[in-house]
């Protein structure tokens, strides 16, 4: 068996022909197959490209960013896809999707991935990527925050000496909005992807300024 020095890119995976068992990329920039008892290599045919040649090749992965490369497992396209920064890059901008049930591999460009997740609305997997810029984006649907920019920044956690660094990203900052009718000043508030701006309450205001009602104080 092969090890890894990209954690991250451990995905359990179900493969037609193979069952189901976890995808990683290896430390000679292999990705591999493991089904509990044996390991089986999946990118034989993009592990290396000819000279002069600009196809995507798992050769072109930075090698000193392997701790740093990570994958996701997105069943609505029965796809495994390794998110790396090329050698000549300074940016995570690249990545490779394996389709499990055509077992065929595809480049991915220009795509900023520092972090990336998939996460399930009433049984709808949703795959979100974020970089550096303070946006997120769902991957191949586009922006998706009532069909806004999704506002986000990206942490790295050092998890220890000997696994490097951990990517993720957060929704940004408590957004907050104001809107008055007549005398009543509405307060309202988002905090996920995907919802409306909550009602936190209204502000009943005299035509002589004086405030009636509830007094709100945010943190």
């Amino acid at each position: 068996s092969r090890g890894t020095r990209s954690p991250q890119s451990l995905q359990v995976v179900n493969v037609l022909g193979l069952g189901e068992g976890v995808m990683y990329l290896d430390t000679a920039r292999q990705v591999q197959f493991f089904d509990g008892y044996n390991t089986i290599p999946m990118s034989l045919k993009i592990n290396t490209r000819g000279t002069g040649s600009d196809a995507h090749a798992l050769d072109r992965v930075s090698g000193s960013n392997l701790e740093d490369c990570h994958a996701v497992s997105f069943n609505e396209l029965n796809a495994y896809i390794l998110f790396y920064k090329e050698d000549s890059d300074s940016d995570f901008d690249n990545a490779l999707l394996y389709n499990t049930v055509l077992k065929s591999w595809w480049p991915l460009t220009g795509i900023l991935a520092y972090a990336a997740c998939v996460a399930s609305n009433s049984g709808t997997d949703m795959l979100y990527i974020g970089g550096d810029t303070g946006v997120t984006w769902r991957l191949f649907n586009g922006n998706d925050d009532d069909g806004a920019n999704i506002s986000s920044f990206y942490t790295w956690n050092r998890k220890s000496p000997n696994k490097g660094y951990q990517c993720k990203f957060r929704q940004g900052n408590f957004s907050t909005n104001a809107t008055s009718s007549g005398d009543v000043l509405t307060l309202s508030a988002r905090t996920n992807f995907n919802s409306g701006f909550q009602t936190l309450g209204s502000l009943g205001l005299s035509p002589t300024g004086d405030l009636l009602g509830t007094t709100f104080i945010l943190g």
